[in-house]
């Protein structure tokens, strides 16, 4: 792998607390907002990959599409043998700003998908029209950190840093459960939990998402979204 973002296991989470942890008043599930019914896609087409490495001095920026059926001729690579990513992007003085769409579905095996950030920020757009699920890391020592995933995501979410603002959009917000809060860490699910619950030692094979920074904000939206702008102080000077 092309980093190693320290990131604590996730609880046990309790199989039987589930009605509890939702918060709904008429006990009906919680639906996100309205999404288009089409499906996102890349608006321009490209050739899609199995592995993506890149590694930069200043800002990356692209858009790309994943085949995870295809086969990826092998490295000598001393990280080769650790779980190879689909996409591995490094900016080390730049930010990142990526946009992955998975051509497969949900049968199809889980892409592995991270990006890091020594100095920068990182954005990053995931479009999984036909449902295939994902596993993303994305880690910022010093900038913000804004996902936005398909309405389809389903699994947990563990966020860490030192210091951190975090932001739900209403769509997440309306499909989060929230397991633990800690000053560095805080353990999350999206979409519909497992009625059986996840044991401690079993493997989770779903979605899955690790948001990791040192002093930046965190942001999570799904695909559609809108980011609201800051709102302007109203301060008058010389008062």
């Amino acid at each position: 792998m092309i980093f190693n973002v320290t990131k604590a296991d996730l609880p046990p989470l309790p199989p039987s607390d589930i009605d509890s942890i939702v918060t709904t008043t008429d006990g009906s599930s919680i639906s996100p907002p309205p999404y288009n019914p089409s499906s996102p896609t890349i608006s321009n087409p490209i050739p899609a990959t199995n592995c993506l490495d890149i590694s930069r001095c200043k800002n990356i920026t692209g858009s790309w599409r994943i085949d995870t059926s295809l086969r990826v001729p092998s490295l000598n690579d001393a990280n080769d043998t650790d779980e190879r990513g689909n996409v591995n992007l490094l900016g080390r003085f730049g930010d990142i700003n990526a946009e992955v769409e998975l051509v497969g579905d949900a049968t199809s095996s889980r892409a592995v998908l991270r990006a890091t950030a020594t100095r920068g920020s990182i954005t990053f757009k995931l479009i999984s029209p036909r449902r295939q699920t994902a596993k993303i890391e994305c880690a910022s020592r010093s900038g913000s950190i804004t996902v936005f995933l398909p309405p389809s995501f389903r699994g947990p979410i563990t966020i860490g840093g030192v210091t951190r603002s975090l932001i739900f959009s209403p769509g997440i917000q309306s499909k989060l459960m929230t397991f633990s809060e800690r000053d560095d860490q805080s353990s999350h699910f999206l979409g519909d939990y497992p009625q059986g619950g996840i044991g401690p030692d079993e493997k989770w094979e779903g979605d899955e998402l690790s948001l990791t920074t040192g002093f930046g904000k965190i942001r999570l939206y799904y695909l559609g979204e809108t980011i609201e702008p800051p709102k302007k102080s109203k301060r008058r000077f010389g008062r």
